[in-house]
């Protein structure tokens, strides 16, 4: 092959960057998964965090000036410290305990004096009885209501406008003036849950709508673990 003076040729440049050592992390391996733990006086920041939790609404700008993983690798970096460094051995060599998601999570929540509420956050399931073509009832109406922590008009309401029918409260059941089938009723009841009751933070069902502070938007504040939310209009 003659060689053409004039054909250019394209280089190809790697670049190497250098990983430098930042003394502000602790470095440890675990399963090939680099934890960045930042030297901070962790009992400091549990002591912090009881002292700002004895409010009555937690809101979670109280915890935006924690410093976190700066300029730290997202792939290394694990989201919940310093509960990596909370739980520790009896041992003299004093090593930290490699704990999975669920034990970090209770570990930080019994620092929080908070109680995890994740066992019930499972509600009541309807049940549907029909009484003409266009005629149902919800049974147990009641029940799911109570499950859900919330009233029966509240609830109701939801469902007559998402079926967008009539009906009415009957001692503790639900009359429905249209024509449904069950698993319809469990989308929207399922959806009530998720949109209007369960806490994104825990998963507690303990939740209460309130007003805002300006007075215009309504919040979902969680009566476990003091966190919120706004509900969309």
């Amino acid at each position: 092959m003659d060689f053409d003076p004039n054909k250019k040729v394209k280089k190809v440049v790697k670049k190497v960057v250098k990983k430098v050592e930042d003394d502000r992390y602790d470095t440890q391996v675990l399963d090939n998964v680099t934890v960045f733990t930042p030297r901070e006086n962790i009992n400091q920041i549990l002591n912090e965090f009881n002292t700002r939790t004895t409010k009555v609404h937690l809101v979670r700008s109280e915890f935006e000036h924690l410093q976190k993983f700066k300029n730290a690798p997202l792939n290394e970096v694990n989201l919940l410290w310093p509960v990596q460094q909370v739980k520790r051995t009896a041992d003299n060599n004093n090593t930290a305990v490699k704990m999975n998601y669920d034990q970090m999570l209770s570990s930080i929540l019994s620092k929080l004096n908070i109680v995890s509420d994740n066992g019930n956050s499972k509600i009541v399931e309807p049940e549907l009885q029909r009484l003409a073509p266009t005629k149902f009832k919800i049974t147990n109406f009641s029940k799911v209501c109570e499950s859900l922590h919330r009233t029966p008009t509240q609830v109701s309401e939801y469902i007559f406008q998402s079926l967008q029918c009539e009906g009415a409260i009957v001692e503790h059941e639900l009359l429905i003036k249209f024509k449904v089938i069950l698993n319809h009723i469990k989308d929207i009841i399922h959806t009530y849950r998720d949109q209007f009751v369960i806490c994104n933070s825990c998963g507690s069902l303990q939740t209460i709508i309130s007003r805002s502070e300006n007075g215009k938007d309504w919040v979902l504040v969680c009566e476990s673990c003091r966190s919120h939310r706004h509900l969309k209009k």
